[in-house]
């Protein structure tokens, strides 16, 4: 389990992340940018929250996904989101009702309606 903090800074509440990371736009998104941080384990789940810009606004029924990344495919969803203006951050709170491993790694995948698996990666953890 996670038990330094990479990173620095507290959420909103006060609560200092037990991880905090920096995801990068790929190409299909390159102008993005994003914090992801998570929150103590609270009786089996992450709360997390990511705070975004740069990511084009999303289509009507389209949005965007968060995926703990296992194997190097998205393994899990920790909740979705949408986008209304690229210009201004976008902040929300995520959950991932997963035991977590050192080794886990995060993307973003943006969703065209109606469908159901992962679309293209728009944000990945930097290196």
């Amino acid at each position: 389990l996670f038990r330094s903090v990479a990173g620095s800074g507290s959420h909103s509440s006060g609560v200092s992340p037990v991880r905090a990371l920096e995801l990068r736009g790929t190409a299909a998104a390159p102008n993005a940018l994003a914090s992801l941080r998570l929150l103590p384990a609270d009786a089996g789940n992450w709360p997390m929250t990511l705070s975004v810009t740069g990511l084009p606004a999303t289509p009507a029924r389209g949005y965007y996904e968060v995926y703990v990344v296992r194997g190097g495919k998205p393994w899990a969803s920790c909740g979705t989101f949408v986008v209304s203006n690229p210009e201004t951050a976008t902040t929300v709170t995520l959950n991932a009702p997963y035991r977590l491993r050192p080794s886990d790694s995060w993307v973003v995948t943006r969703h065209a309606a109606g469908s159901g698996a992962p679309g293209p990666t728009v944000l990945q953890q930097a290196a």
